[in-house]
């Protein structure tokens, strides 16, 4: 089934993010360097229980009142500052926050852990240039550390400083090789102006010192994802599920590569287990929807895509995928009601329309289809996938003429694309230009050697004209060759024996074919068993002949050619 191309629309995480990192590059303040709460006297470590509990219920006033005690009884206490000062900015009190740690920080002005605590909180409250100027005294203090160099280098990131920032980035590492959070954000600066080759040499440096260190792993990965080597980001992802198999963001990583390549046979085991261990992420659950919606997976993906459109109506890449269902299960008035969900989004309205227009094919209604497709023409003119399926619709309706128009405009447009070569081929042969049609195949697998489909295309075509037979033969077998367990290219190669007089193989494959459709009966056509009982009639096996053209009638009783043949074979042995 010709369907849009969904990649855009089905990736997990959106937008790379490689880092995560806040405005002043960490989410929350820092620990300081100082010691432990236990350190602290009896009644400040009392207070200082207390108000940690108030906090974690959001009492903002007992945990403040809690937190002023503690630094009564221990007023020198960076510890308690900082749980103070983060309860007042999670509470949207930042001004004030600021205001008393800067009152604080009078009787402290020597000390560069203070400092360095006041230009963390000046950067977390958006006081840039009270931020800048406490890190940059904290740095020129006789013992800065790494965490002081890092603060600064990535506040100058932020401030797009980065030749600046970059220099008190290598500081903090070359006082502390381990600096996790300098080394983050000397990947993120390097990524920002898209020096992947940086940003990867820094985090294989990191891999060296140790190489299971599982966010580095995944970091390297991203970083291999920007610079398009998309299988050394696989090779990164596998890596790190070795480690921990059940990492969710190497599962997820690995499903979206797939995703966006359109290789949904590799997505799916990725997808499914995400299902499994996260069953309410909606994003996870379309997914995997729509790999099995791609996958031919019908009835694995309605129920999925069912419930999503129901929590989700403004979901149109979701309502699509669920009338695209019900066409197939021929649920016409469902399909419609989700098609027509989906057509008014922008994105999605010239597929969904067209799929209508399908719809409306199979119920019979040629003419409501065909008014449809000749609205959608104008808007097609640059699109040649959507030009591919409009020249499919128009094929079903007979207008040949209409598809090969298309078809030939999307070529334009995207010069010898193996698909639509193959499909002008068909569109050549409704027109029972047979030569024409053998030249279109024969640039489809120009382009594309593993087209089976073509190559069968051109052995039963020459067969059935009786044209190029030793070419057919040829044609024909390399069809088999890449589909062997595929029913219908048996038939087509035993066809070609059959027009070359050579009966024996031609009994062979036709005997495959039906060998091949035993484990999906439905998609038997009537015509093995016609060609069956033309290699049967040639081999004087007239019973057998005369069975395989019944079985044949019994599929389709009104084929009056059939009929006709019977009749006369009949009367032929009297």
């Amino acid at each position: 089934m010709l369907i849009p191309d969904f990649s855009k629309f089905l990736l997990l995480t959106g937008a790379v993010t490689v880092l995560g990192l806040g405005a002043s590059g960490c989410a929350a303040l820092p620990p300081v360097s100082q010691p432990s709460a236990e350190l602290m006297p009896y009644e400040a470590q009392y207070d200082f229980a207390v108000g940690q509990i108030a906090e974690q219920n959001r009492d903002w006033a007992q945990a403040a009142a809690a937190y002023r005690r503690a630094l009564r009884a221990d007023p020198e206490s960076l510890v308690l500052w900082q749980d103070l000062v983060e309860m007042l900015m999670q509470s949207g009190r930042a001004g004030q926050a600021v205001e008393e740690f800067r009152a604080a920080l009078k009787k402290h002005e020597a000390d560069p852990e203070w400092v360095f605590l006041m230009g963390e909180i000046a950067d977390a409250a958006g006081n840039t240039v009270e931020a800048q100027h406490h890190y940059r005294r904290a740095v020129n203090s006789a013992h800065p550390t790494a965490a002081m160099f890092t603060a600064l280098g990535v506040f100058l990131l932020d401030q797009a400083e980065e030749a600046e920032a970059l220099v008190f980035l290598e500081k903090a590492l070359a006082l502390d090789p381990h600096a996790r959070a300098a080394r983050l954000a000397e990947v993120e600066a390097a990524i920002d102006r898209e020096d992947y080759a940086r940003a990867r040499s820094v985090l294989l440096a990191a891999l060296a010192a140790d190489p299971d260190d599982e966010e580095w792993l995944f970091r390297l990965g991203k970083v291999e994802e920007l610079s398009g080597r998309e299988k050394s980001a696989l090779q990164t992802y596998q890596r790190l599920l070795e480690i921990d198999p059940e990492n969710p963001e190497a599962r997820r990583a690995l499903a979206e590569i797939y995703l966006r390549a359109r290789d949904y046979a590799q997505a799916l085991p990725w997808l499914e287990s995400l299902q499994r261990s996260e069953p309410q992420d909606a994003l996870v659950k379309r997914n995997l929807g729509a790999a099995y919606f791609e996958l031919g997976q019908w009835e694995a993906a309605r129920p999925l895509l069912k419930e999503l459109a129901e929590q989700h109506k403004a979901d149109a890449v979701t309502h699509f995928m669920l009338g695209a269902i019900y066409r197939q299960k021929s649920l016409w008035l469902l399909a419609e009601q989700e098609l027509n969900a989906a057509r008014n989004a922008p994105e999605l309205h010239l597929d969904a329309e067209l799929e209508l227009a399908g719809v409306w094919i199979e119920q019979g209604e040629r003419v409501r289809a065909a008014e449809l497709l000749a609205e959608l023409i104008p808007e097609l003119q640059d699109q040649p996938r959507r030009l591919l399926r409009y020249a499919l619709a128009a094929l079903r309706l007979e207008e040949a003429a209409q598809a090969g128009a298309a078809l030939q405009r999307a070529l334009v447009l995207s010069p010898g694309d193996p698909e639509l070569c193959f499909h002008l081929g068909r569109v050549f042969l409704a027109q029972k230009k047979i030569s024409e049609a053998v030249q279109a195949w024969l640039q489809a697998v120009r382009r594309d050697p593993k087209f089976s489909e073509a190559w069968n295309h051109l052995g039963y075509t020459c067969a059935e004209n009786g044209i190029r037979l030793p070419e057919a033969e040829g044609w024909a077998r390399r069809a088999v060759a890449l589909e062997p367990e595929n029913g219908n290219y048996h038939d087509s190669l035993g066809w070609v024996y059959f027009q070359e007089g050579k009966y024996a193989p031609a009994l062979e494959e036709l005997q495959r074919a039906l060998e091949c459709f035993r484990s999906h009966p439905a998609d038997l056509a009537p015509e093995v068993y016609d060609h069956l009982g033309e290699v049967y009639s040639k081999l004087n096996r007239r019973e057998d002949a005369l069975r395989a053209w019944r079985r044949a009638l019994g599929m389709n009783p009104k084929d009056l050619r059939l009929q006709e043949k019977i009749s006369k074979f009949e009367q032929a042995g009297k």
